[in-house]
């Protein structure tokens, strides 16, 4: 079963296609690792971003320790990562820690939000 987290879904590996791919809306994913710094100092801006823009899109959490082989075929080597997705395809993903703004723009460049 999905977990909410604010505006944030977390998912397991089984649950990735039918929270992500299977998704009418776009989805922001943000892949993670609870012993990476950048990832923790990511988090709250990813938490006011989906509760900006929880209208428009899901925001997706998903941890690469509990899904290294999902992480892999996505093609994440580094983290933290964030994955665009649209109607199940992979549009995009950018690497490293992104503010409100700069994460804003990557969402407006996959999506044209």
């Amino acid at each position: 079963m999905f977990r909410e987290v604010a505006m944030v879904t977390k998912v397991l590996s089984h649950e990735f296609d039918s929270a992500v791919l299977a998704c009418e809306l776009p989805v922001v994913v943000d892949v993670y690792a609870d012993w990476c710094g950048p990832c923790r100092m990511v988090a709250p801006v990813f938490e006011a971003t989906a509760k900006k823009w929880a209208a428009s899109c899901k925001f997706v959490k998903f941890n690469l320790d509990e899904g290294r082989a999902v992480a892999a075929q996505l093609g994440v080597s580094s983290i933290p990562a964030f994955l665009f997705f649209s109607k199940g395809k992979l549009l995009g993903m950018t690497v490293g820690y992104k503010d409100q703004r700069a994460l804003e723009q990557e969402m407006n460049r996959f999506f044209g939000l």
